[in-house]
């Protein structure tokens, strides 16, 4: 399906699946990878030249979280192409945060690159996206920090403040100061979120976490 007229970017943990990848598409029409990264931090100094499509591993293993990287690409122009098996939920989310769609399915590399091809004929440029926040009511509207030091700090790395300052390149009080404000997001739109357990909840449950199960079915952890 010759549908992508445009270079394409991959973020990928897997150097291997990403030389698949770029060799099926040398010499196949369709999707053309200019480039692959396997870190975000990588891909970051040169996000500047970033093209419209993106093909997003979901299950990148690093200190940002994988709606806020949909954010960030949405607000450099770019659409990402999300791999990776995401519950619905999730998939709403990242779709209202500008991805193009969520490919979910095991594929072989011919399957993944016609299925790519399908979600970017399908995808057309709709209201200005939200960064999640319109999935849903009871969504909060955390900013990208709220969402990065709520998911480090009550998900699986459960991080104190004390760590995540030195990390983060922030002050413990300034990690406080983002905790305090997502947990009062939280309490306006009457959701728990007091203690850790509760917050990590709360981020699974608004679809903006993936579970621990998913981590360990995606063999990633």
């Amino acid at each position: 399906m010759e549908l992508i007229d445009r270079d394409s970017l991959l973020i990928h943990a897997s150097p291997l699946f990403a030389h698949a990848l770029r060799a099926y598409t040398r010499e196949n029409p369709g999707v053309t990878i200019r480039g692959a990264f396997y870190s975000w931090s990588d891909f970051v100094p040169a996000r500047e030249s970033c093209p419209q499509w993106v093909i997003l591993d979901a299950y990148l293993d690093d200190y940002v979280p994988l709606l806020v990287k949909v954010r960030a690409l949405s607000r450099l122009g770019a659409t990402p192409v999300v791999l990776g098996a995401l519950h619905p939920r999730q998939q709403e989310v990242l779709r209202a945060a500008g991805a193009a769609g969520v490919i979910s399915e095991d594929l072989t590399v011919p399957e993944l690159v016609a299925e790519i091809g399908r979600v970017v004929s399908r995808w057309t440029p709709t209201s200005t996206p939200d960064g999640g926040r319109g999935a849903g009511a009871e969504h909060c509207r955390f900013t990208d920090r709220e969402l990065q030091i709520a998911e480090l700090y009550s998900r699986r790395r459960g991080l104190h403040a004390s760590v995540l300052g030195p990390a983060l390149g922030l002050s413990p009080e300034t990690v406080r100061a983002h905790l305090r404000n997502a947990r009062k997001k939280l309490e306006e739109l009457g959701l728990p979120g007091t203690s850790r357990t509760q917050l990590g909840q709360a981020l699974v449950d608004m679809g903006y976490s993936l579970t621990d199960e998913q981590w360990r079915q995606a063999g990633r952890w």
